[in-house]
C-alpha cells in the first residue's frame, strides 16, 4: 500500500475535507475528528484518512474495501476501524472478486498494512456472539497511541452491523476508549 494517489479528483476531495474540518473545528470546540463512511463512503473515508492524517484522528470504513492494489496507508499514524461481512458479495472483505466482477483488496491485507506501518505490537482477538457473530481483532501499542480494529461479521451482508444502535457502539468504541 502507499499514500493515496495524487490526481485532480483526490486533490479536490482533500481540499473539500480540509475546508470542512477547519471550518467546523474553528466554530465548535471539537477535540477529535473521525471520518466514517459505508460502501463507497467507506472507501472515501479511508482515502481522506490517508490524504490528511494531520487533520483526522481516525477512520471508520464500513464495507468499503479499496480497489485491489489501491488500498492506502496514511503517512502519519491514524487509528482505523474496518468492518466487513463474510456474506457481502457487493464489496467482499475476504474474496477478491465481487458479484459484479469488480476486484477488491481483502480486508486482512489492509489491516496488516496499517498495523505494520504503525508498529502495533499487541493483538487481541475477541469473538462476539450476541446480538451478531463478529470476530473483533484489535491492535494496540502502536505509534502515537493509535489503534487498528478489524470487525469481521459472520452473518451480515452489505450493511452496517445490526442492530444499528449496537453496531454504532461497536464501530466507535475502539476509537473512543
Amino acid at each position: 500500500a502507499s499514500q493515496f494517489p495524487k490526481n485532480r479528483e483526490t486533490m479536490a476531495i482533500k481540499s473539500a475535507y480540509l475546508k470542512v474540518i477547519d471550518e467546523v473545528k474553528s466554530e465548535y470546540n471539537i477535540k477529535n475528528v473521525f471520518v466514517a463512511g459505508m460502501s463507497n463512503g467507506g472507501m472515501v473515508a479511508q482515502a481522506v484518512g490517508c490524504s490528511i492524517p494531520d487533520k483526522v484522528d481516525g477512520v471508520i470504513n464500513i464495507a468499503g474495501m479499496q480497489s485491489l492494489g489501491m488500498s492506502c496507508v496514511p503517512y502519519l499514524p491514524t487509528s482505523m476501524v474496518i468492518y466487513g461481512s463474510k456474506k457481502d458479495t457487493t464489496v467482499p472483505p475476504l474474496e477478491i472478486i465481487a458479484s459484479d466482477g469488480y476486484f477488491y483488496e481483502p480486508m486482512p491485507n489492509t489491516v496488516d498494512e496499517w498495523k505494520n506501518a504503525f508498529n502495533c505490537t499487541k493483538k487481541k482477538v475477541e469473538e462476539i456472539n450476541l446480538p451478531s457473530r463478529i470476530t473483533k481483532t484489535y491492535y494496540s501499542d502502536c505509534d502515537d497511541g493509535v489503534t487498528i480494529t478489524s470487525l469481521l461479521d459472520h452473518e451480515n451482508t452489505h450493511d452496517w452491523p445490526k442492530p444499528y444502535k449496537w453496531g454504532l457502539d461497536l464501530l466507535f468504541s475502539s476509537l473512543l476508549n
